[in-house]
């Protein structure tokens, strides 16, 4: 509980049972009060989840018609079994204000699908 209460810059809590970015507390964008408020709620409820914050570099990508504009970005691969695999990135404005990068939060997604056939 210390360790939640006093590296808040460095953590993201979460409800795993939300989904879309639902609930999402990344505490370096959370005032002190409410990220007390978040860690009271999550250790009362008893399932939930704390995950390292990574800032994301800026990464440039189509904004609007014309232009190019700063975005967060995340990106990672995936498996399942010897059925298929493959890779994905999302990528959200970096002025977004809640800085969760979740397509119901607004960010676009590209995924790469390999399939066995």
């Amino acid at each position: 509980e210390s360790l939640l209460r006093e590296q808040k810059d460095h953590l993201v809590i979460k409800p795993p049972d939300e989904y879309g970015g639902i609930g999402v507390c990344i505490g370096k964008k959370t005032d002190q009060a409410q990220w007390q408020t978040n860690i009271d709620d999550a250790l009362g409820r008893g399932n939930w989840l704390v995950q390292e914050y990574c800032d994301s570099l800026p990464f440039l990508c189509q904004a609007g018609e014309e232009g190019c504009a700063e975005h967060n970005v995340v990106f990672g691969g995936f498996t399942f079994g010897s059925t298929y695999a493959g890779s994905w990135v999302r990528v959200i404005p970096k002025a977004h204000p809640l800085g969760v990068i979740n397509r119901l939060q607004g960010c676009q997604e590209g995924v790469i699908f390999e399939v066995d056939r």
